[in-house]
């Protein structure tokens, strides 16, 4: 019997599907990267920032600043080499308070889309997120 039956299972598996599909514990392949926000107290919070291949959801009253910490989400991204696409349902997309928290509005780095409903939002977001594949989606609604 082999030393490490789980890695020799692994292996086995990974080899016969050509495919990993079996990872250990403590690979950094299973860590997701980070999009910190800049503000080192909520970053510590964080564990480094929001979570890049995640849904996170900010939840709270109107005018409390979720599309501004969104904003900043982008913006952090942005300055990573990141490309970001912001679901404006709302109808509240405003370039210039956008410029102002540091997004780069040119359309290589963020494209804004103005979907009729949230379901006509939900639809086109997973075709982006299997094609356009942007570091940072934003549903504002």
């Amino acid at each position: 019997m082999p030393d490490h039956p789980l890695k020799a299972w692994g292996e086995r598996w990974d080899s016969k599907l050509k495919l990993k599909v079996a990872y250990d514990p403590t690979d950094k392949a299973l860590t997701p990267g980070v999009v910190p926000l800049e503000i080192p107290a909520v970053d510590i919070m964080l564990g480094g920032g929001i979570p890049l291949g995640r849904t996170t959801i900010l939840i709270g009253e109107p005018s409390s600043g979720k599309t501004l910490l969104a904003q900043l989400v982008i913006a952090s991204a942005q300055r990573r080499g990141g490309r970001a696409m912001f679901f404006d349902i709302e109808r509240t997309y405003d370039p210039e308070w956008f410029k102002l928290t540091g997004v780069d509005v040119s359309p290589k780095k963020l494209i804004v889309v103005r979907p009729r409903n949230l379901e006509q939002a939900f639809d086109l977001a997973v075709d982006a997120l299997e094609t356009v594949k942007p570091e940072v989606m934003v549903i504002d609604s």
